[in-house]
């Protein structure tokens, strides 16, 4: 009886696996065979890989999640045509996969760069697939390092002809009990506002990022992220268990324009960003969705709803 009952989900794991390792094997294949003798073929290839396994993620594994956008007429229209910053809590293990279904929903998940922690990289699958990709930029907390880092993935964006989305998780790690309790502390000890629902975020890389590259992405999304209240988790084991559940995404548009100038004022404005987002959380929990949304309802897609 166990057996036949968890069927569904081994079958998944054993495809995840398999799916995974072949798309590190195209993109070793790629970067021994093709990269050599054509730059352009590579990442054409890379970009292919990249759209498919997204799209095939998205049709098995992550088939019973539905993804709401919560925004304006005006952002949803844009969504997927202008290069964009975004700025996002980090409430599930699952968000920064949640956030690239959505960059493939409107153009395409080969076109994103991300921050992440070094550590990272050494994950088995994930980790592997992430640093073959080069769209994630690995980070040392050796600011010099990161620096350069940045740098030059900016100007790969820069010398692109498509829109690029460049996420940032800005809080640098997921949200639990015990990293709330850690910044609530820090955030007495520095008379910084004391959050309930996110973390204090780390504004270097955000700032660096505004810094670089102020003529290339004209707008900041500010992300806000949250599974409503009696749905399950959204973790990998629920996925792989075939759960049903929902998360809102809450997208604000900013001009990059109406930032501020020096990097001690983005990284505040980075920081209010935060409070907002802890304000906008403390009545989602207790209101709801129908109370809380900022917009009316555009249209309705297989996976993404938009309100």
């Amino acid at each position: 009886m166990c057996s036949i009952m968890f069927l569904p989900a081994a079958i998944l794991i054993l495809l995840f696996v398999d799916f995974v390792l072949s798309v590190c094997i195209i993109f070793i294949l790629n970067l021994i065979f093709v990269r050599p003798l054509s730059k352009n073929v590579y990442k054409r290839i890379k970009g292919l890989a990249s759209d498919m396994g997204v799209c095939l993620a998205w049709q098995t594994l992550f088939s019973r999640v539905k993804i709401e956008l919560i925004t304006d007429n005006e952002t949803y229209e844009l969504l997927g045509k202008e290069s964009a910053i975004l700025i996002a809590n980090h409430r599930h293990a699952l968000d920064h996969t949640i956030v690239m279904l959505v960059n493939q929903f409107f153009g395409s998940s080969s076109n994103t760069l991300t921050l992440s922690k070094n550590s990272i990289k050494y994950y088995p699958f994930y980790g592997w697939v992430s640093w073959l990709s080069n769209r994630v930029i690995f980070l040392e907390r050796d600011w010099k390092k990161d620096a350069m880092k940045l740098k030059t993935a900016i100007g790969v964006v820069k010398r692109s002809y498509r829109p690029w989305w460049f996420i940032v998780f800005a809080e640098g790690t997921r949200l639990t009990p015990q990293k709330l309790l850690e910044a609530q502390e820090y955030a007495i000890s520095q008379g910084l506002h004391v959050p309930r629902n996110v973390l204090i975020p780390r504004t270097k890389g955000f700032v660096s990022i505004v810094k670089y590259s102020r003529e290339h992405f004209h707008v900041v999304y500010d992300l806000t992220l949250v599974v409503p209240p009696g749905c399950p988790p959204l973790t990998l084991k629920n996925v792989l268990k075939g759960e049903k559940t929902t998360i809102n995404i809450y997208i604000k548009r900013f001009l990059m324009k109406h930032l501020p100038e020096s990097d001690e004022d983005v990284a505040m404005w980075c920081r209010e960003r935060f409070c907002d987002k802890d304000a906008f959380l403390d009545q989602y929990m207790v209101k709801g969705i129908s109370e809380c949304q900022v917009s009316r309802t555009i249209h309705n897609k297989k996976h993404i709803h938009v309100r």
